[in-house]
């Protein structure tokens, strides 16, 4: 059974982006479980811009590498190919996230925003775990997408068949995504005079309709291929409206957005004396 490198393509390096981490196998609680060592591979060049595509990807492989096949000779339960380290059971699962973006109060550690294989838009929930086997060189492979970025979340995998144990941990750093260009949320809701003064005190500039609508969710009225609701994931509240930009059409007034739908409709332009939520635009953006 090849290892990892082995199966690199000819004259390919290991980059930066490439994070390789080994870990001793520890027994799980279930009686004379055999233990083995398990390897993991995580590419994440997908993960260090995103602001384009709305979400970051990291590649994952775990593999058990050749010298578990005694130990796993000695498992009476195995198949033949299973004590090869084929089609064993492995599970993925998110440990822990940090989350350094604008999310707001209480989502500082929280797992929302993640997803295996496709992103899940505007996920407010933590992700579950991902079962699968090994292949039949000894890998399992998963892909974690995230829509929130500017975070390093920690992802372990554990060997779970009957009689084998073993697990091994990575941390992925994921970069910035749409929701890089903001700042945290307001913690309640202000009049526009008071939202135009934090924008200022932040340094900061005031988004429009379009900017926070790449970081609502799509609808009828937002169709940007990169909006997948990290506000929403990022616990940003929705029960209003967000400010946007002063109305052209109609003096004195200014529009709004509500992220759960990109929507800049309904209620429409609205006075500046009205309470809505507010973020602003981050200095470089």
């Amino acid at each position: 059974m090849p290892t990892f490198d082995r199966r690199l393509p000819a004259g390919a390096l290991l980059s930066s982006l490439i994070a390789i981490v080994s870990a001793s196998a520890h027994a799980m609680p279930m009686g004379s479980a055999v233990k083995v060592p398990l390897t993991i591979a995580a590419d994440c060049a997908g993960a260090q811009d995103f602001r384009s595509t709305g979400y970051g990807v990291c590649r994952l492989h775990a593999e058990i590498p050749l010298e578990a096949e005694e130990a796993l000779s000695r498992v009476p339960e195995l198949t033949k190919e299973e004590r090869k380290g084929v089609g064993l059971d492995v599970v993925w699962e998110v440990r822990a996230a940090e989350n350094r973006g604008a999310v707001a109060a209480g989502f500082e550690a929280a797992a929302s925003g993640l997803a295996w294989h496709a992103p899940v838009a505007g996920r407010s929930s933590p992700v579950e775990g991902l079962w699968t086997k090994t292949d039949g060189e000894g890998i399992s492979k998963a892909t974690l997408t995230d829509i929130l970025g500017e975070r390093t979340v920690t992802v372990c995998a554990s060997v779970m068949t009957e009689g084998v144990r073993g697990s091994a941990c990575t941390k992925l750093e994921f970069g910035r995504g749409p929701l890089s260009r903001f700042t945290k949320p307001a913690e309640k809701a202000l009049d526009y005079a008071s939202h135009e003064a934090r924008c200022r005190e932040l340094g900061g500039k005031l988004p429009s309709v379009a900017d926070l609508q790449t970081v609502s969710l799509k609808g009828r009225y937002n169709a940007l291929s990169n909006a997948f609701g990290a506000g929403i994931a990022a616990g940003w509240p929705h029960d209003l409206h967000y400010w946007g930009e002063p109305s052209k059409v109609m003096p004195g007034r200014v529009r709004q957005l509500q992220i759960r739908n990109g929507s800049p409709h309904g209620a429409g332009a609205i006075p500046k004396s009205s309470l809505r939520h507010s973020v602003c635009l981050k200095p470089e953006n």
